[in-house]
């Protein structure tokens, strides 16, 4: 395979548009069919579900993205009256209704898609809740704390029938990660040999967190609520979930930090694959300036490939992809309400997100207990 053919970005665009593959990032909102009127009601109408710093976001991108004429936000839910009212302010004329109970909110038959950006502690009731409404959903990541909680949306999904449903995993819609994982699954490098992946953060961001996430019983710990989207590129990558995983983890730095502090602040921990790949992951709050940051290298037989920053290593040489780094969340909305209107595949759907949630949840059951874990330990014998 030529430099040319493996790595040219018009061709990779060319090419996933025809196949339906979701290579938004440098498409506009009319060309995603978004300016057409969508039958029978025209406009997507929206209920959004939690306002506060990642529901902002997403609803930001929400508004930067579509045109009113085909999707509205109708109704803004949030237990702050605060929070919901500047979320409100926010969005463009004819403002949306403020609603403090989500239920009230999934009641309205006038709402076609939720979005649901509220605490990990709420994601099961609420998606399993706006499936039986029969609402779209766009649900942030993870599905739930445990597997059970994790089933019962799996379930939900399943038993709604024809809904779209979209998990937060804002990576899965950044070009970068698509060529790359494209490059690794038509065998540019070969059979995957290891994975070796950081996190690295300077600071414990503490000051950023509401509290709930420090407390592992309430955000599932850090490897659930925040290293889940390196959980879910791995299953992307490999197509399977983990056999089995162990590790060790703590808290080194940030005890009592803030007070009551249950969270990690650093772990590592070694995953394997079928076809026996292995993965090391470190993950931390206390690192130096230079050590900091996202890695994600995978080695193979005829080279390796730098996830993050799309660089392709093969013979000695280095070759950067040519890649479009647009806004991933607004990528990612523009995909959901594409998939509505043309009832079309959702990439990061319920099933990526039950492998991805339930991969974290492995790896941390092996860190918490310190013992090699199975995937049929906490998935069942028969489950995918």
């Amino acid at each position: 395979m030529t430099q040319q053919s493996s790595l040219s970005r018009r061709e990779f665009v060319k090419k996933t548009a025809l196949t339906g593959a979701p290579a938004l990032l440098s498409l506009s909102a009319s060309s995603l069919g978004l300016l057409s009127a969508r039958e029978p009601g025209g406009q997507i109408q929206v209920g959004f579900i939690g306002v506060g710093g990642r529901g902002s976001s997403v609803l930001a991108a929400i508004n930067n993205n579509v045109s009113a004429s085909n999707v509205r936000v109708a109704a803004v839910c949030d237990i702050d009256a605060g929070r919901r009212g500047r979320a409100i302010e926010r969005c463009p004329s004819p403002k949306p209704d403020a609603v403090e109970d989500y239920r009230k909110l999934l009641d309205r038959k006038d709402i076609d898609a939720v979005f649901i950006a509220t605490p990990v502690p709420l994601h099961s009731e609420m998606a399993s809740a706006a499936c039986a409404a029969g609402k779209h959903i766009y649900c942030e990541k993870p599905l739930g704390r445990t597997p059970e909680e994790v089933e019962r949306v799996r379930k939900a999904v399943k038993a709604a029938g024809n809904i779209k449903f979209q998990v937060g995993f804002q990576w899965r819609y950044q070009e970068v990660w698509q060529r790359s994982i494209d490059l690794v699954q038509k065998g540019e490098i070969g059979k995957v040999l290891f994975i070796k992946a950081q996190r690295h953060m300077t600071n414990d961001l503490g000051a950023g967190h509401p509290p709930w996430y420090f407390q592992r019983d309430l955000s599932g710990d850090i490897i659930v609520e925040q290293a889940i989207h390196e959980m879910n590129i791995f299953c992307w990558l490999l197509d399977s979930h983990p056999l089995r995983a162990a590790g060790f983890g703590g808290i080194n730095r940030f005890a009592g930090t803030p007070p009551g502090r249950t969270v990690m602040d650093h772990y590592t921990l070694s995953m394997e694959f079928l076809q026996s790949v292995k993965l090391a992951y470190t993950h931390c709050f206390f690192a130096p300036a230079g050590f900091d940051g996202l890695q994600q290298h995978v080695y193979g037989e005829k080279g390796g490939i730098d996830l993050v920053d799309g660089v392709l290593h093969q013979g000695g040489k280095k070759t950067r992809l040519d890649v479009d780094r647009n806004d991933a969340t607004e990528a990612g909305v523009r995909h959901f309400f594409k998939c509505i209107h043309e009832d079309g595949k959702v990439l990061a759907d319920v099933e990526a997100g039950y492998r991805a949630t339930m991969t974290a949840i492995l790896g941390r059951t092996a860190l918490h207990s310190g013992k090699v874990t199975a995937w049929e330990e906490i998935a069942g014998p028969a489950a995918g």
